[in-house]
């Protein structure tokens, strides 16, 4: 698949030093471009030999795909960390503290006027308290508990969304976070 990205079929062959041609040739989707090229931009049928390797490299796909290789990037990556023995999440002694008003504040001026008062007073609630856990290539991972547990919460530390008060949490890749937006999860 790098092969296949790392050569350029959107030049015409023409237009590439003769140095380049055998390389642009071993590409997979050389030989479709090319035909689709001739029949589209030139008007023109291709050989007989641009339709034979249009087969062969097709039933050499459909042949070397199901034996084993990666499917999508997540999988590239399980096979990457795994041959490197690292974790893919990280999490140690992780906590996470929010402040909650002991009395509600209606306005910002009712707010205003506490804080400049010294009026305002919070108690401590934890969301999380000293978590730890790893995740290996090729595990998979269940959060469950009842409402107001810290499922969430874990989840928006592991994607950056929100920071620990304590401990830290590392990723090795990249996590696209879907949490709270209405995303159907």
């Amino acid at each position: 698949m790098a092969w296949m990205y790392a050569t350029p079929l959107f030049y015409p062959i023409s237009a590439l030093p003769p140095f380049m041609v055998p390389v642009i040739k071993l590409n997979p989707l050389y030989h479709y471009i090319n035909c689709m090229r001739c029949l589209v931009m030139y008007g023109t049928v291709p050989g007989p030999n641009t339709w034979f390797a249009c087969i062969g490299s097709a039933v050499g796909m459909m042949v070397r795909g199901p034996c084993g290789l990666p499917q999508t990037a997540a999988q590239l990556l399980f096979c990457i960390c795994k041959e490197l023995s690292m974790s893919i999440i990280q999490v140690e002694d992780v906590s996470m503290r929010f402040n909650l008003a002991q009395e509600k504040t209606e306005t910002l001026k009712e707010y205003t006027v506490k804080l400049m008062k010294h009026q305002l007073f919070f108690n401590e609630f934890y969301a999380l308290q000293d978590v730890s856990f790893s995740m290996e290539p090729g595990e998979s991972v269940a959060l469950i508990g009842r409402n107001g547990s810290g499922k969430s919460t874990m989840l928006k530390l592991i994607a950056g969304v929100m920071y620990p008060s304590t401990g830290f949490s590392a990723v090795n890749g990249e996590i696209a976070p879907l949490i709270e937006l209405g995303a159907g999860l």
